[in-house]
């Protein structure tokens, strides 16, 4: 899923989480190298996580 498709109308929340700093700044990195912001990146990485296990749409 790319940024385009990404609903703007979904209300999002501001969170914090302790991640590997080096996974971290992997995910930054990759972020950039698909010209996404960071939340986008762990947004889609999330809902593809929950999607593979539930086998549904979230």
């Amino acid at each position: 899923m790319r940024k385009e498709e990404l609903d703007s109308e979904v209300r999002r929340y501001s969170t914090s989480i302790k991640i590997d700093p080096k996974l971290w700044k992997e995910a930054k990195k990759a972020a950039i190298d698909a010209d996404m912001k960071l939340s986008e990146l762990v947004e889609e990485a999330i809902r593809e996580w929950i999607e593979k296990r539930r086998g549904n749409n979230v």
